[in-house]
């Protein structure tokens, strides 16, 4: 009976390693990249044309506004700017950013803000700890505020040294005179 337990234990370590051999030898030559993309060219291209097209109109309506500002011009255009992602943006004392068509997300990661709200149209939401921003309030740095509607609310740099923000969606800065 002895013999026949040893014999067992054999037959099933060998049959363990033996499958084992296969499927780590199955595994290592299954996939093939250079058949198989992971992401096709096409994909890529598509996604390329459109950040091109959102650099091109940052550019353009940066460019307008210099040659407006070289020009002496006092109507100077706003910038308006397009993202799906956060975006670091420079803004001077004064400054008021607003968004454009619909709602915009916007972290104050230096200097100092306030909301700026007409009378009647609500609030402006303070996302990191749920509270509700009228008319004046101060921006916390790094904390995700949101502008739900292009309504005239909107957040106005008070320091003098102005303030860099992350911001995600369509917005209009308004610049200080």
């Amino acid at each position: 009976m002895k013999l026949g337990k040893k014999t067992l234990i054999i037959v099933l370590i060998v049959s363990t390693s033996l499958i084992c051999s296969v499927f780590a030898f199955a595994a290592g030559t299954a996939y093939d990249s250079s058949t198989d993309p992971l992401v096709a060219q096409s994909y890529l291209e598509l996604r390329l044309e459109e950040q091109k097209n959102e650099y091109q109109a940052i550019i353009d309506a940066l460019t307008a506004r210099i040659d407006a500002l070289e020009s002496g011009d006092s109507e100077t255009p706003s910038v308006t700017v397009s993202s799906a992602d956060f975006e670091s943006v420079s803004l001077a004392k004064g400054d008021v950013i607003y968004p454009k068509n619909e709602r915009i997300e916007i972290i104050l990661r230096s200097g100092g803000a306030v909301t700026v709200i007409p009378e009647g149209v609500g609030t402006i939401a303070n996302i990191t700890n749920g509270a509700e921003l009228t008319d004046g309030k101060t921006i916390v740095r790094n904390h995700l505020i949101l502008i739900p509607a292009n309504d005239g609310r909107g957040i106005k740099v008070v320091s003098s040294t102005g303030a860099e923000i992350l911001i995600r969606g369509e917005y209009t800065v308004e610049h200080a005179e």
